[in-house]
């Protein structure tokens, strides 16, 4: 019978202390989690490979950006001046592209009516590198653009411009559909006007996409 009790006792002991340990709370594993906490912000961690991301695979946004050559470019800040989407083809990587254009007013004269004004396009690339909140997005931007002012006229301007540079993201807190964006970089400015040479410059003040630049998008 001894080894019988203590088969029992032991049991017992088993029991209650499995049941004291599921009084305890257990942490469950979250979905989402940033790529690094805030308090390696002032650090710039970098995401690795394997950590989470915000989960943005396959979604769509629509909003507003900006396309050199069309004016709101004023000093050191590219005002929105376009309709843009935009695609992310993973939770990385995303492919922007943006377009505006404007109808020249109809003349009585055959040879000028229905032609455009102003019109432009770019094309953009955006790399998720570190996520240092869940509603900020740290990014590499790369984008180019060209654009033609008064198209129909002897003073038309042909612009073409690149931009390389750093990039944030931010969420608004309770509306994850909307986001608020800046660049900050170096870009590429050529001007070729119809009666002058053509002029180009590189730099954080070359124009083109101004060092600094805003812009808004809506996913769904």
């Amino acid at each position: 019978m001894r080894p019988l009790a203590l088969i029992l006792l032991c049991a017992s002991a088993s029991l209650a202390q499995a049941g004291a340990l599921g009084q305890l709370p257990v942490e469950m594993p979250s979905p989402y989690r940033p790529m690094s906490s805030a308090g390696n912000f002032a650090n710039f961690k970098p995401a690795a490979p394997g950590d989470s991301l915000r989960p943005m695979r396959h979604r769509w946004g629509f909003g507003f950006d900006y396309v050199p050559g069309l004016g709101l470019a004023s000093g050191t800040l590219a005002q929105p001046n376009a309709l843009a989407l935009r695609w992310w083809a993973t939770d990385r990587l995303a492919v922007d592209l943006a377009g505006a254009m404007s109808a020249q007013g109809v003349s009585v004269s055959a040879a000028t009516q229905g032609t455009l004004g102003n019109y432009g396009g770019a094309l953009g690339l955006r790399y998720n590198v570190s996520e240092p909140s869940k509603d900020l997005l740290v990014q590499v931007v790369m984008k180019g653009g060209y654009a033609k002012a008064d198209p129909n006229s002897a003073a038309q301007v042909a612009t073409t411009a690149g931009f390389m540079g750093l990039g944030f993201e931010a969420f608004i807190p309770g509306w994850e559909w909307l986001s608020v964006e800046g660049t900050a970089g170096a870009s590429y400015l050529d001007q070729a006007a119809a009666a002058a040479p053509s002029t180009s410059s590189v730099g954080v003040g070359a124009g083109g996409y101004a060092p600094l630049n805003f812009s808004v998008h809506v996913y769904f």
